[in-house]
């Protein structure tokens, strides 16, 4: 599912983006330089009081970063994941309640 983790990554700001909004979620893709292999796709979440990161390569693997502004508190994930489609719903949402307080 390697590729398909980065497509969906892709996708997965507009499709949430009313869903952001009422979190008071910005939200921004950053995608690796198309020599790098594997091949990446950051999304960088962020709120007054929280930053967020989700780092997908297309090896399947994923990066997850949430920290806490005023104590610069950092929870870091990594995993091998990305089974299925709904593994990559479950970790985005995780990450959103992790933002929102």
């Amino acid at each position: 599912m390697g590729a398909d983790v980065l497509e969906v990554l892709r996708k997965w700001p507009a499709a949430s983006e009313a869903r952001l909004r009422g979190s008071g979620i910005a939200c921004e893709l950053v995608e690796s330089p198309t020599e790098f292999d594997p091949s990446s796709v950051r999304l960088i979440l962020e709120t007054g009081e929280r930053l967020g990161e989700i780092i997908g390569w297309s090896s399947g693997k994923a990066e997850i970063h949430v920290a806490e502004v005023s104590t610069g508190r950092v929870e870091t994930e990594q995993r091998e994941i990305v089974v299925s489609r709904t593994s990559l719903d479950e970790i985005l949402k995780n990450v959103i309640a992790r933002m929102t307080p």
